[in-house]
């Protein structure tokens, strides 16, 4: 819990607090179009349609169930293609656990981030 007073009043606020209070029933500036001009600048809204990452993630779906049905391919033969993809994958995998390459790939990253500038940017658009 924090106590009352965590942050003490600056000389200049009980000044600030009546003339607030006094003004609050004031009128507001004249807007003389400044709402109107402002809403007028806007760009239109962006149309409500699919982005194209979602068009691509879609596509890959669709291509992924679609084409082995097309080819024929069953259930079973689905799942014994998995296991041996995992039977073959665990060693790769196991070699991307060793700490050198982690702080290797991390130290990598962060110098990219540095060179191209990526601060305050989002990497995925």
């Amino acid at each position: 819990m924090e106590p009352v007073d965590l942050k003490s009043p600056t000389p200049g606020d009980d000044q600030l607090e009546t003339w607030l209070r006094a003004n609050a029933t004031a009128k507001p500036l004249p807007d003389d179009g400044f709402t109107q001009r402002v809403l007028t600048s806007l760009p239109p809204p962006a149309k409500a349609g699919m982005s194209r990452r979602a068009a691509f993630c879609l596509a890959g779906a669709l291509a992924g169930v679609v084409l082995p049905w097309l080819t024929g391919t069953r259930l079973p033969d689905v799942v014994a293609n998995a296991v041996e993809l995992r039977r073959l994958a665990l060693p790769a995998l196991q070699q991307l656990a060793d700490p050198n390459l982690i702080l290797a790939l991390v130290v990598t990253v962060a110098c990219l981030i540095y060179v191209f500038g990526l601060r305050g940017r989002t990497l995925i658009r």
